[in-house]
């Protein structure tokens, strides 16, 4: 590859991983703000529409509580385990680029890998309090 064709590739390739990195910000966001909100809209339908006393169901509010409350747990996990994934990614980069160890970048990071396990779970979870809430309501409007 000739040098203004690696100029451009990397060029290319930076933007891609800073909007990688700008959807991962805005996805750890809405997924955050989203369970907050879910949890304080079960809190409000309970106090307003649909009394505890008289609910029914109520194992499917506690689901609600449980996957809403889940999601903003893994979200802030997630910040710690990232911040130790780059570290260590700048670790490796170092060993390869300064102390020449052409194995440097084959290591795991083992960090990166919860990171990304940490955001699947989030997701599901808080898709999983959604479902919970919208049976319990279901159930106790019928």
């Amino acid at each position: 590859m000739d040098d203004h064709t690696e100029k451009i590739y990397f060029e290319y390739r930076n933007h891609l991983v800073e909007s990688r990195r700008q959807s991962y910000q805005q996805f750890d966001r809405a997924i955050f703000l989203l369970s907050a909100g879910g949890l304080t809209v079960s809190l409000t339908l309970l106090r307003s529409i649909i009394p505890f006393k008289a609910a029914e169901y109520k194992v499917f509010l506690a689901s609600t509580w449980i996957f809403f409350t889940l999601p903003i747990l893994f979200t802030l996990l997630s910040f710690i385990f990232s911040r130790r994934a780059l570290d260590k990614q700048i670790q490796y980069a170092e060993e390869y680029f300064v102390k020449k160890e052409r194995d440097a970048f084959d290591k795991k990071n083992i960090e990166a890998r919860v990171t990304e396990y940490l955001n699947y779970s989030s997701g599901v979870s808080f898709f999983i309090g959604v479902v919970s809430l919208l049976l319990f309501v279901y159930l106790n409007i019928l």
